[in-house]
């Protein structure tokens, strides 16, 4: 077996030239001073001991940035302001007073020429700017990157901050699954950071202490730093550690996917991950539209719920096997996708997508794609609290678990979700979703038309006690139709309480898939005040991209 690398470099993106842009005059303020009279000599500014010095970031994994080194003579706080002859930027990337300064350059914009001026201040407040500015310049942009057409930008509704999210591309001629990219955009939509890879990523998010986690592939998942530098990495070592990074921490599962949830120091995990396991059931259903029609036995993949520990040791574990009825099955319960992890024809029963955890109640919330709900299971002795869901084909004791809907009117019913993805609790205790909405349907019913599918944001309200769902609000539906058949996700932001949507996996007419970022209002309607399409029609054939999840970050600098 082989073990190598996955994180291999890529041509460097940043071009920096240190040069005398001015001078400064004096390095300070003439020796002595001071009258008679008794008089406090007049105060003296801190001196830069050595001089201000630019250099490209060491990893040229994250080309847009840069690492600022200088000293001074005294203990002082550096601020760096810089100019591109359009926009200025001040930052102060390390807060606090020391003398030997090594401070990283983030939020730069890519085929840009900046002026770069430190300026320090010392503990009494007095201040000086170094003698001689530096330039920097960034490159453009690669030629392989997500193509970004910005819609919609009203920064004055928009949520603060920048957004994050995962580029994944397919194409005839090239392949896919050994590029990854993550990218963070400013409220202009325009490029401040990025991160390329060589392997396709999934789910990511920032970390409390600053840092990024992402899973790739089937089996990987890393921690980075800003500059991209890998900090930690796991790997799901129960189906071979081909492919896995030198210093990887194995973990004995079958594989990792779809979601990476940090939790609270107080639990005896680190990280909310979904894995799998594989079964052999016997007379399993053959066909979605025919459940009566079986086969002599089926190798059957469901997904397992973890907590993982740093160190690679599994704190808790919930198998959906166990939980909830394996014959059941719904649309996609029968495809194939596990069939390259496992070597065999399998079936993809489940499909679990997200896996949050509830603090309210010390529980586990999971979306179960392939079978139209939302399973809650108690983190204590991991039975079923509730599942949120159609109603359709389950049979006791399940049934009894069904979440009764509120405010069903015919001729529609109850506007459940369907093949949902990413559920998250927001600030009033509702759950928040993205609704894909594939076919709408419970096998064996017939789905909709596909020109009448609709994906919709979409908030319920859960009442415990009377164990009850409600809708409270959605975004999206037949009345304003938007359609991801695949992927997806959907965040409160805190501060203004706007929602973020990747409507992530849509199909043009042409069949090449593209993406949409957009941020709406929690009004009625909904207001769009942020939207950016990720989208390329102009290749012939034509690059597809996609993008699994969106993230609003306060800023570039944890």
């Amino acid at each position: 077996m082989s073990r190598t690398r996955p994180f291999t470099p890529i041509v460097p993106l940043l071009a920096l030239a240190l040069s005398a842009c001015f001078s400064g005059g004096d390095d300070g303020p003439p020796p002595g001073g001071g009258g008679g009279g008794g008089n406090p000599p007049p105060a003296t500014p801190p001196q830069f001991v050595v001089a201000p010095s630019v250099a490209p970031n060491p990893n040229p994994a994250v080309p847009l940035a840069a690492l600022v080194t200088l000293e001074t003579d005294v203990p002082a706080e550096v601020t760096l302001h810089l100019d591109d002859g359009q926009h200025s930027l001040d930052l102060t990337p390390e807060p606090g007073f020391q003398r030997q300064h090594e401070l990283v350059v983030l939020g730069l914009k890519p085929g840009r020429m900046y002026t770069l001026t430190a300026e320090a201040v010392d503990q009494e407040g007095d201040s000086a700017l170094a003698p001689a500015a530096l330039a920097l310049a960034t490159e453009p942009l690669p030629t392989i990157f997500p193509p970004l057409e910005v819609t919609v930008s009203q920064p004055a509704l928009m949520e603060p901050g920048v957004t994050l999210f995962n580029a994944r591309f397919s194409h005839d001629t090239i392949d896919g699954s050994e590029w990854g990219m993550l990218v963070m955009l400013d409220e202009a939509g325009e490029v401040v950071w990025f991160y390329q890879a060589s392997h396709r990523i999934g789910d990511a998010r920032r970390l409390s202490n600053g840092n990024l986690l992402y899973l790739y592939g089937r089996q990987g998942m890393a921690e980075i730093d800003v500059l991209g530098n890998v900090v930690g990495s796991w790997w799901a070592s129960n189906q071979g550690t081909d492919g896995a990074p030198l210093d990887a921490v194995f973990v004995a599962t079958d594989c990792f996917h779809h979601e990476a949830f940090e939790l609270p120091p107080e639990l005896d995990g680190d990280f909310l991950v979904l894995s799998t396991e594989r079964r052999t059931f016997a007379d399993y259903p053959a066909l979605e539209s025919d459940p009566d029609r079986t086969e002599p036995s089926a190798e059957v993949v469901g997904d397992v719920v973890l907590e993982v520990r740093r160190d690679g040791t599994i704190a808790r574990s919930w198998s959906l096997l166990d939980l909830i009825d394996p014959y059941r099955i719904s649309y996609g319960s029968l495809g194939g996708f596990w069939d390259p992890l496992y070597g065999l024809p399998t079936r993809d029963w489940s499909h679990a997508n997200a896996a949050i955890l509830d603090a309210s109640d010390d529980s586990v919330i999971v979306s179960v794609r392939h079978q139209e709900a939302l399973l809650k299971i108690a983190r204590a002795d991991g039975h079923l609290v509730w599942i949120l869901g159609p109603p359709q084909r389950w049979d006791p004791p399940w049934r009894d678990l069904l979440l009764a809907p509120l405010g069903a009117e015919p001729p529609d019913g109850f506007p459940w979700s369907y093949h949902q993805h990413a559920p998250m609790i927001t600030v009033a205790g509702d759950l928040l979703l993205f609704d894909n909405g594939n076919g709408r349907a419970v096998a064996p019913d017939p789905q909709l038309p596909s020109e009448e599918r609709y994906s919709r944001a979409v908030v319920y309200h859960v009442d415990p006690a009377q164990r009850t769902v409600a809708q409270v609000w959605a975004y999206g539906g037949p009345e304003d139709p938007w359609y991801s058949s695949f992927l997806g996700d959907a965040d409160e932001l805190p501060t203004t309480g706007n929602v973020l949507v990747a409507d992530g996996g849509k199909t043009a007419p042409d069949s090449r898939a593209f993406a949409r970022l957009v941020e709406v209002t929690r009004s009625d309607p909904p207001q769009i005040v942020f939207e950016v399409l990720i989208d390329d029609d102009s290749g012939e054939p034509p690059f597809s991209w996609t993008v699994y999840r969106a993230e609003r970050l306060a800023g570039v600098y944890p």
